[in-house]
């Protein structure tokens, strides 16, 4: 449906707070009273954007596991494929911003809970496969610890005006690879 891709574009590119039905309206060139028709409030229009905006990071992060040779890889290069995996291949900071953002939203609208988390176990599945084919095969568990620590390190980088957030993030999560103690 072309307003489910417009209103994810709008989450892209402005957040969550870009998401009302004249944003929406305007930015797909239909009466607003289309948009409410087909999401009654700001919460459905949210979680349509949402859902939207999962669906197309997964399928990149599916096609980018898909293109994976197997073979051992240095933890740097690892490290580099995990963030292709959760980040995409070149995401501009409002995407990085928009993605970090779904924990807060989902944190007030409760409806948004369950799309989180099956999005990040989805990635968390795709990083510990993204690892086997690195040959750096990982629990569920570490997984879960990677992709916790590769949103904080994003968040962080963004938050300090990093003008590489994606390289900002390589280096730090490299060493959460290199070490086994970590789980």
């Amino acid at each position: 449906m072309q307003l489910r891709a417009a209103a994810a574009a709008l989450l892209a590119e402005q957040g969550f707070g870009a998401l009302t039905h004249r944003a929406l309206a305007a930015r797909s060139g239909v009466p607003v009273a289309s948009t409410t028709h087909y999401f009654r409030g700001v919460d459905d229009l949210v979680l349509a954007a949402a859902d939207e905006l999962a669906e197309q990071r997964l399928a990149r992060a599916r096609a980018v596991v898909a293109g994976l040779p197997r073979r051992r890889t240095s933890a740097a290069a690892a490290a580099r494929v995990v963030a292709r995996v959760v980040l995409g291949e070149e995401p501009s900071p409002a995407e990085l911003s928009a993605t970090a953002e779904r924990y807060l939203q989902a944190g007030r609208v409760p409806q948004l809970r369950p799309l989180v988390a099956a999005w990040n176990a989805e990635l968390r599945g795709l990083v510990a496969q993204a690892l086997d084919a690195c040959g750096r095969p990982v629990t569920p568990a570490r997984a879960h610890v990677l992709v916790a620590a590769l949103d904080g390190l994003v968040l962080a980088a963004l938050a300090e005006g990093a003008d590489d957030p994606v390289g900002a993030v390589v280096r730090p999560l490299a060493r959460l690879l290199a070490d086994p103690a970590v789980a």
